[in-house]
């Protein structure tokens, strides 16, 4: 409620405002209430995203679409019920508690359309919009002197991610929105809506020290041994064939292993999406310490992705190699 207070007083000033939700689409999934069922993309292992505005699921990783199901395909019950929460709905939320005011949405799908975003440029440019609604979009190379609040609603989400790098890259994306803010007026407001304010990362943000996070992203990778602190290597292999790619993922971790010492090696474990666009995953990560060993294991790491080439049966893997990724 109080950012809705903060963003009426704003608009009653005749300032604009800025809200980021970092997620595409209209809701993360519509599931079956009856039996669960969820609709998957048939190419990838993800459930498939639903976009209101084009009335159709997407998958946001291979770009499959599909019609949004009336009825459930696997009981045929029509106690369907979206849920989760995309720019979309909160755009069509926007434009619901603020009737009287221009709402305009800036993400990859609302500017699609040849010069959409130079169009919309232009609104905000003449003062033709009052809200801008997007995603992370709206953070990056906006320049207007107007816009005096910008609010992040469900925060949470940008930091309870698998991904080492979470924290930092919420700290940054967050830095730069607020750049968008008093860009003349020097008055500007960032409001981030939070279950947890006592978040150490909220609350650096909020204190506003960029030595403070710098030391405490940098005690936090040397707790866990992460880059700077050690080099991180990941090796993904892909093959069409699931039975295939995962015998060659576990050769090549036992050919890793007798060169690397074991406390190096981490899996072959399945990715995280373990199908994306009908290539199954599997990936090997390796943490080598830095210093006078880490060029002699560089070696060994060439030696073993030689040694794998050579099995003629594995030519067709496909393998990406990530450095500190």
């Amino acid at each position: 409620f109080e950012l809705i207070e903060k963003l009426k007083n704003n608009l009653d000033a005749k300032n604009q405002s800025m809200i980021l939700h970092n997620r595409r689409g209209y809701s993360n999934v519509v599931e079956c209430e009856s039996c669960g069922y969820v609709t998957y993309c048939s190419n990838c292992d993800v459930v498939m995203t639903y976009h209101k505005f084009s009335n159709e699921m997407k998958c946001h990783y291979c770009g499959h679409r599909a019609a949004k199901p009336i009825v459930c395909p696997k009981c045929h019950s029509q106690n369907l019920n979206s849920k989760g929460v995309g720019v979309e709905k909160i755009f069509e939320e926007v434009k619901k508690i603020f009737p009287e005011a221009e709402v305009d949405r800036m993400d990859v799908d609302a500017m699609r359309a040849k010069f959409a975003y130079e169009k919309l440029y232009e609104k905000i440019e003449n003062h033709e919009t009052d809200i801008i609604v997007g995603t992370q979009m709206i953070s990056k190379g906006l320049d207007f002197d107007s816009i005096e609040v910008i609010g992040v609603p469900r925060a949470d989400q940008l930091i309870y991610i698998q991904d080492f790098r979470a924290e930092e890259k919420a700290y940054q994306l967050i830095t730069q929105l607020a750049g968008r803010a008093g860009r003349v007026s020097g008055k500007g407001k960032v409001y981030l809506q939070t279950f947890h304010p006592q978040h150490p990362v909220f609350q650096l943000i909020k204190n506003n020290n960029s030595k403070e996070i710098y030391h405490y992203f940098l005690a936090e990778r040397k707790k866990f041994l992460y880059p700077p602190f050690t080099k991180l290597i990941m090796i993904e292999l892909k093959h069409r064939k699931e039975d295939k790619v995962n015998r060659a993922a576990q050769f090549m971790g036992s050919v890793l292993r007798k060169y690397l010492p074991e406390v190096c090696v981490f899996g072959p474990e399945r990715s995280p999406i373990y199908r994306l666009n009908t290539f199954y995953q599997y990936q090997i990560l390796l943490k080598l310490p830095k210093g006078k060993n880490y060029q002699k294991f560089k070696d060994f790491i060439k030696v073993s992705l030689e040694e794998f080439d050579e099995i003629s049966g594995y030519k067709s893997i496909k393998k990406s190699i990530f450095v500190d990724f």
